[in-house]
């Protein structure tokens, strides 16, 4: 297991880190969205990154990202915390899940 600085995730494609794309690849940014969103939500390694990121920075850490798509990792990001958050919160008034 390697440790991963959450201020500073790779989105460069070739890159280090669950945001970073293979080399190979040459999408466009919206695709890049689409592909992240997706990929969080199917792969339970890439759900445990949103979560661990989730809890640093409630505990007033800084998520940065860096690279090619670092903007769209971040509206990424914000829209999958957003959804979690609406979800536990659902959740502890007893709603469904």
């Amino acid at each position: 297991m390697s440790l991963v600085d959450f201020t500073k995730l790779q989105t460069t494609p070739g890159g280090t880190g669950p945001f970073a794309p293979s080399a190979q690849w040459s999408g466009s940014p919206d695709n890049y969205k689409v592909r992240l969103s997706a990929a969080v939500r199917r792969e339970r390694e890439r759900l445990q990154y949103l979560l661990a990121m989730m809890a640093f920075e409630k505990k007033g850490g800084f998520v940065g990202f860096e690279g090619n798509f670092a903007q769209e990792a971040r509206e990424v990001y914000e829209i999958l915390k957003s959804e979690r958050c609406a979800e536990n919160e659902r959740g502890q008034r007893g709603g469904v899940r």
